[in-house]
């Protein structure tokens, strides 16, 4: 397994990391999030931090979108790190 995202960065980071990760290794995954989150590619960052009143999400979306990324893909958060199992 490899990580995809570094413990050193904030958790937001780390799932725009593993959305990046999603759009090339789950394609399929991919096109599903975007249906499910659509605001996703609207979204405004402030530093290393989704900014969800700009975005108009609620404050709880970046735990949606990991619970999602875990539930469609072979990404999983483990020790604070996103990781893909399918990679070496």
């Amino acid at each position: 397994m490899q990580t995809i995202s570094s413990n050193a960065y904030s958790v937001d980071d780390q799932a725009a990391d593993a959305v990046s990760h999603m759009e090339f290794f789950y394609p399929n995954a991919h096109a599903r999030f975007l249906k499910q989150f659509p605001q996703w590619n609207n979204t405004v960052w402030d530093g290393s931090s989704l900014d969800w009143e700009a975005s108009g999400v609620p404050a709880d979306y970046i735990c949606w979108v990991i619970e999602f990324i875990e539930q469609h893909t072979d990404i999983f958060w483990e020790e604070g790190e996103p990781w893909d199992r399918n990679l070496e």
